[in-house]
C-alpha cells in the first residue's frame, strides 16, 4: 500500500455494513479481541513508516517528507481514536462521553487520524528557508517559521467542512509550540546545515537608503 492510499484509509470513517477500509473497521469496537489485532497492526505500521522515513530522509533519498509524515501522524491519531472508541463502547454512561447522548457512533477514529496527521506535519515541516518569499517575510514573520495556517486550510479543504476547525487548529498550534521549544529549526534547515550548504538569508543590516530620484530620469518639460 502506497503512502497516499494509507493516509486515505486512515482518514476514512467506518460505517455499519460498509467497506472495512483494508481491515481498519471492526464490527464490534468494544470487543478487545477484535480491536487489539488492529491496534497492533497500526502500531507496527507507524513504527516501520517512521523508521523508514528517518532513514530515507537522512541519507537524502528523494522519498519525500510530506506524505510519510502525514502517514505517521495519521497512524498515531487513529490509535488514539480507536482507544477512545473502545472506551465509549465499554463505558457509554461515563461523564467523559456525556455529550454523545448514548450515540455509539459519536467517536470517529478517522477524525483523530486527521488531527494527528496535521499536528505531526506542523511539528516537522517549515517554510522553505531558501525561497525569495521566505527572505521577504523573514523580518515580519520570523517567530512563525512552521506551517500553521496553510496546513489548517489544507485540512479544511480535505474534509470540505469547517466542523473540525477547532480541534485541527488547536492541534497544529500545540504541535508548533512543542516543536519550537524542542528545536526552533525545521528539518530542512538541519539537513542543509549538516551538509554545510549556504543558506540564502536576508542581510542583517539591509541598505534601505535608496530613493526613487536616484534612478529616475529627468525629462525636459514640453513647451506648448
Amino acid at each position: 500500500m502506497g503512502g497516499t492510499e494509507l493516509v486515505y484509509e486512515l482518514f476514512a470513517e467506518c460505517r455499519t455494513g460498509g467497506y472495512t477500509h483494508s481491515g481498519l473497521c471492526v464490527l464490534d469496537p468494544g470487543n478487545y479481541s477484535q480491536v487489539w489485532p488492529l491496534v497492533r497492526a497500526i502500531l507496527v505500521a507507524m513504527v516501520v513508516k517512521g523508521a523508514l522515513t528517518v532513514v530515507t530522509f537522512g541519507i537524502r533519498v528523494p522519498a519525500g517528507i510530506f506524505i510519510p509524515t502525514l502517514g505517521v501522524g495519521a497512524c498515531a491519531g487513529r490509535l488514539l481514536g480507536i482507544g477512545m472508541q473502545w472506551l465509549q463502547w465499554k463505558y457509554p454512561e461515563s461523564r467523559m462521553f456525556a455529550a454523545c447522548g448514548g450515540d455509539l457512533g459519536c467517536v470517529v477514529p478517522g477524525l483523530y487520524a486527521m488531527v494527528g496527521a496535521a499536528a505531526t506535519l506542523s511539528g516537522v515541516t517549515v517554510r522553505n528557508p531558501s525561497s525569495v518569499a521566505y527572505q521577504l517575510a523573514q523580518f515580519a514573520l520570523s517567530p512563525m517559521k512552521r506551517t500553521t495556517v496553510s496546513l489548517a486550510v489544507i485540512m479544511f479543504e480535505l474534509t470540505d467542512t469547517l466542523t473540525y476547525a477547532v480541534p485541527v487548529m488547536l492541534a497544529v498550534l500545540v504541535a508548533k509550540t512543542v516543536a519550537d521549544t524542542l528545536e526552533p529549526k525545521g528539518i530542512y534547515d538541519l539537513v542543509i546545515e549538516s551538509v554545510y550548504f549556504r543558506l540564502l538569508r536576508s542581510p542583517a543590516d539591509p541598505n534601505l537608503d535608496l530613493y526613487v530620484q536616484t534612478f529616475a530620469i529627468t525629462l525636459p518639460r514640453r513647451q506648448d
